[in-house]
């Protein structure tokens, strides 16, 4: 699909100047267009609340040369908007996620809170392009579930069912569905995983020092520890190679086979993590602190949007291009 406007360079009429995202700049171009007299009060509204994030989508999926969104785009029209959406989960994640979605021009079609999910069909489902699920580690399963058996994509943040993940994961693959489960969608977080197993990798052989993670979360947290903390402390066993297996730390002394997991619950945290790696002589540390929830939701729309057309099962490192485990 060509794009509406070029650049000045391919026109012989200088340059577009820096890069940038396109997004800012089609507002500030729809704000110059709808204050010329010709454009009537009521134009001027439905331009500003219906049109204008809608063509600023379209100008961002083709001045980021996104193919995928191009894609969508070209199939939906941008009258129709980019992604419509379904919430599994409507407590503070999902109202965080529904923040970002609309910010970013997408639609959400239908919400469904802790107990509403008994009633949907798969015809409702189906309005949905793609599901976001936070919901509760009970739930999970047969939320992810049904949204497969319709055929709708779903991403799912909801941890503490890891038992029941892998078959879900075989039903989507063995019947062409599409599913991104993250025990952390925040881009800093996914970041942290990566350099987790790199310093892993360079201090396995460096028995001197013992490792540890410790996870710090609000009082209202239900699972420990924390689905991000198990990631790190199974992707921390899987490169350093000279431990057996991760144990919740309570107290009590643990075998040097073992990684302890420490679980913190405080006040309103919303979430820090931190692996240690420690010896007689110094303490080597990685930490990654989470101010607020909106890095979590806005992780969950990108993977939402990258997971659009495509068939299989994802983590958060296919989003981002970053070497898995």
């Amino acid at each position: 699909m060509a794009p509406l406007l070029r650049p000045r360079s391919e026109t012989g009429r200088g340059s577009w100047g820096a890069a940038r995202p396109f997004s800012g700049c089609s507002d500030g171009v729809a704000r110059r267009f709808v204050s010329q007299p010709f454009f009537l009060k009521k134009q001027r509204e439905k331009w500003r609340g219906y049109w204008a994030p809608r063509v600023a989508l379209y100008l961002r999926a083709v001045f980021q040369n996104d193919a995928l969104l191009r894609a969508e785009v070209a199939r939906r029209g941008v009258k129709g908007g980019l992604m419509k959406t379904g919430l599994l989960g409507y407590g503070k994640m999902g109202r965080a996620v529904e923040a970002q979605l609309l910010a970013r021009g997408h639609e959400v079609v239908w919400r469904v809170g802790r107990s509403g999910r008994a009633g949907l069909t798969a015809e409702q489902l189906r309005q949905a392009d793609v599901v976001v699920e936070f919901s509760r580690p009970e739930a999970a399963y047969e939320n992810v579930l049904a949204c497969l058996e319709a055929g709708v994509a779903v991403v799912s943040g909801t941890t503490g069912w890891a038992e029941q993940l892998p078959l879900v994961e075989a039903y989507c693959r063995a019947h062409g569905g599409a599913m991104l489960w993250a025990s952390n969608f925040s881009l800093g977080v996914n970041l942290f995983f990566a350099l987790n197993r790199y310093l892993a990798r360079l201090m396995g052989a460096w028995l001197e020092y013992r490792p540890s993670v410790e996870e710090t979360h609000h009082v209202h947290k239900l699972d420990a520890p924390s689905g991000t903390a198990r990631t790190l402390a199974e992707e921390l066993l899987a490169a350093a190679g000279r431990l057996e297996r991760w144990a919740l730390a309570c107290g009590q002394p643990l075998p040097p086979e073992v990684l302890p997991v420490v679980s913190i619950r405080r006040g309103e945290v919303p979430g820090t993590h931190v692996v240690r790696w420690d010896a007689e002589a110094d303490t080597l540390e990685i930490r990654h602190t989470a101010h607020n929830r909106s890095g979590f939701a806005l992780g969950a729309v990108l993977a939402a949007e990258w997971l659009l057309g495509r068939q299989g099962v994802f983590r958060m490192s296919d989003v981002l291009n970053l070497e898995g485990p």
